[in-house]
């Protein structure tokens, strides 16, 4: 054996593929999980959780999360005016020309509070609420 070269078993974790399949097999993959955003479809809807600073919370889960579902979601529960504060999902970037202050957070920078603009209110509960829908959606 090559100085470096271990057995398949002690590569478990980190991206080893190169190292792998040197000894004849493909690199691990995830369980039965798919990589990606969840979909409705899929049993893993989108939650949104609007959350009023020193006040309430909301939950909404659409079938699907577009710019016009955010817009929908947040113009039935944010007066115009308001300061929105956001992670970096895509569909967001639209609240600032909806007539919203809208900052903030790049999550994949590492950023993740600048200032008074951070999304941790909301993010640690969408988990637990993520798969109640999921169970207990149906045709009504």
């Amino acid at each position: 054996m090559r100085r470096g070269l271990r057995d398949p078993e002690g590569l478990k974790g980190g991206n080893n593929s190169r190292r792998t399949r040197r000894f004849g097999r493909e690199p691990r993959r995830r369980g039965l999980k798919r990589r990606g955003r969840g979909a409705w479809s899929e049993d893993k809807p989108p939650i949104f959780i609007p959350v009023e600073r020193g006040g309430g919370e909301d939950y909404a889960s659409p079938s699907d999360a577009s710019d016009d579902t955010v817009k929908r979601i947040v113009g039935r529960r944010v007066s115009k005016g308001s300061t929105i504060h956001t992670d970096g999902f895509p569909s967001y970037s639209c609240l600032g020309g909806a007539g919203y202050k809208h900052e903030s957070v790049n999550h994949s920078a590492g950023e993740y509070a600048r200032g008074k603009a951070h999304a941790n209110r909301c993010e640690n509960r969408a988990s637990p609420v993520r798969a109640w829908p999921a169970c207990h959606r149906g045709e009504v």
